[in-house]
């Protein structure tokens, strides 16, 4: 059983919400050995935007997933090691590994940004790196609450509009 505590969910909360510019930024897409790894036709939808599907995005979300947990426990120097940047290349691995499958199995055609994550988690948590999962999983909810804020806003202000129109 793992034993996460309160103060060190706060910490990696605090470092999941910190502006990217307020980090240290790592090319996490260098570690993919195989650039040529990749989903054939198929496209990624976020945030109601579709795109090409790219490696390089995998391993940026496991990368900064990672960043943040180490710089939460205070380990920046332990941060772009060569043992992380393994790390991250094998999980990049198996996630292409399942969506392949996945794929294949139920022929689609467009992924959400959300199924990516998921699956990005499950496979973190099979590799037994839980505290990883956890910081892509709060950054992730933190995501959610901001553009769920933000339509909140929106909506009301254009109730107000409306109503004051």
């Amino acid at each position: 059983m793992y034993n996460f505590s309160l103060k060190e969910d706060t910490k990696i909360k605090r470092y999941t919400t910190t502006p990217v510019e307020q980090k240290p930024n790592y090319n996490w897409h260098e570690t993919v050995i195989d650039q040529s790894l990749c989903l054939p036709n198929v496209k990624i939808e976020k945030e109601g935007k579709e795109s090409a599907f790219d490696v390089k995005e995998i391993a940026k979300v496991i990368g900064n997933a990672l960043t943040d947990l180490l710089l939460s426990r205070q380990e920046k120097e332990e941060i772009f090691t060569t043992q992380n940047q393994s790390f991250v290349n094998a999980v990049v691995k198996s996630v292409l590994e399942g969506l392949n499958r996945r794929i294949q199995k139920e022929n689609i055609k467009k992924l959400t940004q959300d199924e990516i994550d998921l699956l990005i988690e499950k496979v973190l948590i099979e590799n037994d790196a839980h505290d990883v999962a956890r910081s892509l999983l709060f950054k992730r909810s933190a995501q959610v609450t901001q553009n769920n804020f933000h339509k909140t806003t929106f909506h009301r202000m254009g109730q107000k509009q409306n109503i004051l129109s």
